[in-house]
């Protein structure tokens, strides 16, 4: 961790001093460094803030006889608990990797839940969300889907 952090100070030292270089040769390159400063400032202080971040989505089956949870977030979620609503289900998983899968049978076919997770990062921060799930309507996770569609996407 220090190395990281010594590694931008380092980053941001250096670029000072050679915007105040180019302040030297002329202002407006001066003006030009110092806006790569700030984004090279506000993109680091995203990165940080998006450390230790798992997302767990859910999804139904096929065959609407399994729930599937997946993790695409970056790092591992702990101490998942899984609510079907109003099948009056819970279950646990210990874990869940980054990019990793976990299913669920369920002992018969669902038309339409709704699935309470709860699950905490490495840190132990809690985070919690809900997905209305229907055979009817299976959802988009789809990543790559444009908000807009144009030119007849898929």
């Amino acid at each position: 961790m220090s190395f990281k952090r010594d590694t931008t100070t380092g980053i941001f030292i250096a670029g000072g001093i050679i915007t105040v270089v180019l302040f030297l040769v002329d202002p407006l390159f001066a003006a030009i460094g110092v806006v790569f400063l700030i984004v090279f400032f506000m993109s680091s202080k995203i990165m940080g803030e998006t450390t230790h971040l798992p997302d767990i989505i859910v999804r139904l089956g096929e065959n609407a006889k399994a729930i599937t949870l997946v993790n695409r977030g970056n790092d591992i979620a702990q101490e998942i608990h899984v609510t079907l609503v109003p099948l009056n289900i819970e279950f646990d998983v210990p874990s869940l990797a980054a990019d990793a899968e976990y299913s669920f049978a369920l002992p018969s076919m669902v038309s339409e839940v709704r699935v309470l997770v709860t699950y905490q990062n490495i840190a132990g921060k809690v985070h919690s969300r809900t997905y209305p799930l229907s055979i009817q309507n299976p959802g988009d996770d789809d990543l790559l889907k444009p908000t807009v569609p144009l030119f007849g996407w898929k």
